[in-house]
């Protein structure tokens, strides 16, 4: 686990400290370290995506990959693809699922000099912690730059 993973569990804990603090303070440092987080950097972290908890999300929401293309042909090495997956709703489950799979079952891409990530909605990239949780797994944000 990468120290970004630390500051954040840290965080955490003094997050929950501060909910059940009876005074004012609780809350100001509720709000203070939630706004910090957005000045930390976010980046991708293959430890965080291999972590064991994910095989549940992957065993409870049923996950598997069905081929549409031939094997044969697809992925070309110097093309870009973009894979459509669901469910889609308020909370991102699709990106969970999709970074932490590929990431455990398709090395050979990396092999390739090819990486796969989801992308998801801009937005979450503005709110604290969610922001590094969704770099954590590789998420991009969903921008024409990214695609």
């Amino acid at each position: 686990v990468g120290s970004f993973q630390i500051v954040f569990l840290v965080i955490v804990l003094l997050v929950g400290w501060g909910v059940w603090s009876a005074s004012i303070a609780g809350p100001v440092t509720v709000m203070v370290l939630m706004f910090s987080t957005t000045l930390l950097p976010a980046h991708y972290s293959e430890s965080f995506c291999r972590l064991p908890c994910w095989t549940v999300l992957h065993k409870y929401f049923n996950y598997r990959r069905y081929n549409v293309a031939d094997p044969k042909v697809f992925p070309k090495p110097d093309k870009r693809y973009m894979l459509i997956e669901f469910p889609h709703g308020v909370f991102p489950v699709a990106t969970i699922l999709i970074a932490t799979y590929f990431d455990e079952h398709y090395d050979h891409y990396k092999s390739m000099g090819r990486s796969i990530r989801g992308i998801t909605a801009s937005v979450l990239f503005y709110i604290p912690w969610v922001r590094h949780f969704m770099a954590w797994l590789g998420a991009l944000p969903a921008t024409k730059k990214n695609f």
